[in-house]
């Protein structure tokens, strides 16, 4: 670098700096979309209901949910200390008959209350969570759901190369008392703005997703 410097000078150098700053940009893009994306072929749409605002609606979610046995140390949001029984990702979200109101963030939100294993359960989790003191006494959920979302016909859907909310929450089973505590373990939310690249796309969510405190619908 110094030859080339004094060979050709300052302009080379700021050539070489702003190319290293694509390079990194493009490969913290990498990392954020890895986090958020499903595994090949792993994408699944099931049906089911959600409330927003106080109001039930039906909706169609289309979502990857990886069970790991035995845990995995190497699922987003996981450590060898908190190993992954699972990792759920929410990729796009429609109304079955309206368009969905509320914003962005409250219909994720509502997702995310379904798919909760303290909320709907729609996911069958509940079920595999142990009493807090046998071996394994935790059962860990990871959890991605996109920062930038757009609007498509009756869906809302998350923009391409969108960064994350992804959390990991640990649960078990007091015997005491039967009750279940959740416990945020890692908390890895990407904190890129959102893409504008060809286009603007969305506008970043908050990541304020808190499992065991969801809206109870009538």
């Amino acid at each position: 670098m110094k030859q080339l410097t004094a060979r050709f000078g300052a302009p080379l150098l700021r050539c070489c700096i702003v190319l290293m700053l694509i390079a990194g940009w493009g490969v913290a893009r990498l990392s954020a979309q890895s986090l958020c994306e499903c595994p090949p072929d792993s994408l699944r749409t099931k049906n089911i209901n959600i409330c927003i605002l106080g109001t039930v609606y039906n909706v169609n979610v289309t979502y990857c949910h990886i069970v790991y046995t035995p845990p995995s140390a190497t699922a987003p949001c996981a450590t060898g200390f908190n190993a992954a029984n699972a990792f759920t990702s929410i990729r796009k979200v429609c109304g079955t008959t309206v368009p969905l109101p509320g914003t962005d963030y409250q219909i994720m939100k509502a997702v995310f209350c379904a798919f909760d294993p303290l909320g709907g359960d729609s996911l069958k989790q509940k079920g595999l969570i142990p009493y807090c003191d046998t071996y394994p006494n935790y059962y860990c959920w990871s959890v991605a759901i996109p920062k930038c979302l757009k609007r498509v016909g009756l869906c809302l859907e998350a923009c391409p190369d969108s960064p994350c909310c992804i959390q990991q929450w640990q649960y078990c089973i007091n015997r005491a008392d039967g009750k279940i505590t959740p416990l945020v373990v890692v908390n890895c939310n990407n904190t890129l703005p959102c893409p504008t690249n060809p286009v603007p796309c969305g506008t970043a969510i908050e990541c304020d997703f808190v499992s065991g405190s969801c809206e109870d619908c009538p």
